[in-house]
């Protein structure tokens, strides 16, 4: 229920609802509108992508910085203010180039704010520990659905109505995130976080290879957005059965989420654990989607992957939230964004690669040995003795 959660968790989820149906208006659109509106090839589109997610990824880790030396408030401004001039220079520049240089930008000043709702919930609600990650992970969610839609119909007038519609939700976004740190973030200024059952220790080598495994289970995911796409059209299924996927993966997310809780909370104590279980479901889906090359395969296989995908991406950063030290929250967080951007940037080309090179099958098989090396970068970590003194995490910098 949502009265469980506390009341600036409950105003930061209404944020990453709002952030990502703005989001929503222009991720699935970037392929259409170059190829169709601005006559590029699919390469080009794919290199736009590729550029955007460099980009992203850099500003993942600035993102992070920025929130453990000067704030969460100064984190989100850097990023979103420019980001917003970036839409609106799209929206009513429509060349390829500049379009092309205004993505990654745009890539840059996103990541940089994308990190800071993460570290701030962990920073604010400590005692959540997995479930207000979780909480943000379905917020999210339900915003990329509603957005979904919500873009295809304003690009289905004009693509300038899509790019204004994104920067109008980012500035609801930051104006809503702005009015939530004032009006509680000084209860929590010195929130103390005292150390969870099974809290991992903070070696950077511990952090690396989370890292290195979220890189690789984005690699293994982004397949069904790029490669599986391609390989479903080359065996007669059209574009509209492909996007029920996606509304399956969505209708999963926000119906499943009380029995998986239950689950989690009977079988998979550790957060730890909760990650190795649903890597084996990602290994599992590839395994079904190659199975009989039907329809029926390919939707039993997403309703698996995003089984894994629940268990996945809201422990990985919960596992990064347990293993960092004092003020570096921020900077784990980024650590651990940054790590999926460089996974969505590989995927494609990798996937694209042994596809074309080898087969279908093949790239199911690479995909399944990748969960095994996923596997082992997870099972490597080792659960450190937990100090039993809390300590404080302010929500600012502290003034001079």
């Amino acid at each position: 229920m949502l009265r469980d959660y506390p009341p600036l968790l409950r105003w930061l989820a209404l944020g990453a609802v709002i952030n990502s149906i703005g989001m929503a208006f222009l991720w699935p659109l970037t392929t259409t509108y170059v190829h169709l509106i601005l006559g590029e090839s699919l390469a080009m589109a794919g290199l736009v992508i590729l550029l955007n997610q460099a980009a992203s990824l850099a500003g993942n880790l600035i993102g992070g910085y920025l929130f453990d030396r000067r704030g969460p408030r100064a984190a989100v401004l850097v990023g979103l203010i420019p980001g917003v001039v970036m839409l609106a220079l799209m929206a009513v520049w429509q060349d390829f180039y500049p379009y092309a240089a205004l993505m990654t930008l745009y890539g840059l000043f996103w990541g940089i704010s994308f990190p800071c709702l993460n570290a701030l919930v962990t920073v604010a609600w400590p005692e959540g520990g997995r479930r207000a990650i979780n909480f943000i992970y379905v917020a999210h969610n339900l915003g990329v659905a509603i957005g979904s839609g919500l873009g295809g119909f304003l690009a289905s007038h004009s693509f300038r109505w899509a790019f204004l519609g994104s920067a109008l939700m980012t500035l609801t976004y930051l104006g809503l995130f702005l009015a939530v740190l004032h009006r509680h973030g000084p209860r929590h200024r010195m929130k103390a976080r005292r150390p969870q059952e099974g809290s991992m220790g903070g070696a950077p080598s511990g952090l690396m290879l989370v890292a290195l495994g979220m890189t690789l289970s984005w690699i293994v995911y982004i397949q069904w957005q790029s490669t599986i796409a391609i390989h479903m059209q080359s065996l007669g299924v059209s574009l509209a059965l492909y996007s029920t996927l996606w509304t399956a993966n969505g209708a999963v997310i926000l119906l499943g989420q009380p029995p998986l809780n239950w689950m989690v909370r009977r079988w998979m104590p550790h957060v730890k654990k909760q990650i190795i279980v649903g890597t084996v479901i990602f290994g599992a889906a590839m395994v079904v989607a190659s199975l009989s090359g039907r329809y029926g395969s390919f939707l039993c296989g997403m309703v698996l992957m995003t089984l894994g995908e629940m268990l996945i991406w809201p422990g990985v950063p919960t596992l990064a939230a347990q293993m960092a030290p004092p003020g570096r929250e921020g900077r784990y967080q980024g650590i651990i964004m940054g790590a999926s951007s460089a996974g969505r940037m590989v995927g494609p080309v990798l996937g694209g690669v042994l596809y074309e090179t080898a087969s279908a099958m093949t790239t199911f098989y690479v995909m399944v040995g990748i969960c095994g090396l996923v596997l082992l970068c997870f099972g490597a970590i080792r659960p450190a003795a937990a100090s039993s003194v809390p300590h404080p995490i302010p929500l600012a910098p502290e003034e001079p």
